[in-house]
């Protein structure tokens, strides 16, 4: 059942941290939190380690920076909806290169979000997604 829903526009991990301890001091038997993206996920993690509920309390979140990639690889959060903003820039950017040369140009890009899970983040197909999710750093 879900129990609660928050609004979280322009949230930061600290405000996450405060509206996950809320939530679950209001519903102590809560089995997983759903994140929209980075922030709310890692202060949802932050809270659930702290409290000693990792592995009783399930995280999911959208987004999939090096950050919540981590938290992800480390147990703290168990699925990510990786949104792949590299990938869509390429993929965007080759359109307009295909337009530009005449070649041709698909008119719809599917906006996919990959669930990349913690058991699978070591996979060679969870890897080409997080390769599509963020900037490399070198």
């Amino acid at each position: 059942d879900l129990v609660q829903m928050l609004e979280t526009r322009g949230l930061t991990i600290n405000e996450a941290v405060t509206q996950a301890n809320d939530l679950l001091t209001a519903h102590p038997d809560i089995k997983a939190i759903y994140g929209m993206y980075d922030e709310a996920g890692s202060g949802a993690a932050k809270v659930v380690e702290t409290r000693g509920l990792t592995g009783k309390v399930g995280i999911t979140v959208a987004d999939g920076s090096p950050t919540t990639i981590a938290l992800l690889k480390k147990g703290a959060i168990q699925g990510i909806f990786c949104q792949e903003a590299v990938g869509r820039g390429i993929d965007g950017t080759q359109q307009v290169y295909n337009a530009l040369t005449g070649s041709k140009v698909t008119q719809d890009l599917a906006l996919v979000m990959p669930l990349v899970t913690a058991d699978k983040v070591y996979s060679p197909e969870a890897k080409k997604v997080i390769a599509r999710v963020f900037p490399p750093s070198n």
